[in-house]
């Protein structure tokens, strides 16, 4: 990680740096992504020749801006075909287990439901008083 930008994200400003004196390469400059006020990386942008313009590090700051709302956007949008996905998992056991009357019936849809969506797990019910105990 380039000097600038580990400054960058430890004073959680923009950093430019002139151009190493070993390399024809021009400025650099590093822009903190921050999101709900936490860096959660770093903008790196080497221009070629001259520094950026004023114009230019407002453009980059925005970019970097709409970089962690497109960030936390794919994130909830993960966490949310997740919370989905869970909960049509439990609407298929619950369905599953509703269509019986009998309690053995249940207990064994139950274990086997779970036991199917938890794959290589060990699924048992136990009932307190009648003696009652499903495995799978």
């Amino acid at each position: 990680m380039p000097s600038a930008a580990k400054e960058a994200i430890v004073k959680g400003t923009v950093v430019s740096s002139a151009p190493d004196v070993n390399e024809d390469t021009g400025r650099s400059m590093a822009i903190p992504i921050k999101l709900r006020g936490q860096i959660i990386g770093v903008l790196n942008v080497k221009f070629r020749g001259g520094g950026a313009s004023e114009d230019t590090e407002v453009l980059l700051g925005a970019a970097a801006e709409r970089l962690a709302a497109a960030l936390e956007n794919s994130r909830l949008i993960a966490q949310s075909r997740q919370r989905a996905e869970r909960e049509h998992a439990i609407s298929e056991v619950s369905a599953k287990i509703g269509a019986s009357i009998d309690v053995d019936a249940i207990m064994r849809s139950t274990v086997e439901e779970l036991g199917r969506l938890l794959g290589d797990s060990e699924v048992s019910i136990q009932l307190r008083g009648n003696g009652t105990n499903h495995e799978s």
